[in-house]
């Protein structure tokens, strides 16, 4: 018996095939999971935060991180010039924006770690305002910065 060669075309066919097969399973075991709308599993932990507090919560850390990109990119500029007196100021902006991109997306899965993240977000949030503080008369963005803390601290307060 002689085995002839698999084509490219052929391939293709069944490696599409194999896809569309995955994908229509997926779709009707998910459109199962909502026709019966059963309980959550008891060993689930409920979301911490109400869903619209915990979404405003995501956007406030969502324009921190924004703000604070801002910050970050003004700081290395002055850096690379030689003005080392935005080293703290970089320092902390860095461990900030690292925490707020966490908690953001905690904060819009609805996790049941939310508060946890949130009071991490706040001391990291109060550091950052501090130092942001220092240059906020003369750099702009460490102002803006040091604001959008601030309003990430009093948000994460009440879900802490």
């Amino acid at each position: 018996m002689k085995e002839s060669p698999i084509h490219r075309r052929e391939l293709l066919l069944v490696g599409a095939g194999a896809v569309m097969a995955k994908a229509l399973t997926v779709t009707t075991a998910c459109a199962g999971t909502n026709a019966d709308k059963k309980a959550a599993p008891a060993d689930m932990p409920p979301p911490r935060a109400e869903p619209a507090a915990a979404s405003d919560f995501a956007s406030l850390v969502a324009e921190c991180t924004r703000v604070g990109q801002v910050c970050m990119q003004h700081c290395l500029t002055l850096l690379a010039s030689g003005d080392t007196s935005m080293a703290a100021c970089a320092k902390t902006v860095h461990e900030m924006l690292a925490v707020c991109r966490g908690t953001e997306v905690l904060a819009l899965a609805g996790s049941s770690h939310l508060a946890q993240a949130a009071a991490l977000c706040k001391a990291v949030c109060e550091s950052c305002e501090a130092a942001c503080k220092v240059h906020a008369g003369h750099h702009r963005e460490c102002g803006d910065c040091a604001t959008a803390c601030r309003a990430t601290i009093d948000a994460a307060a009440s879900l802490a």
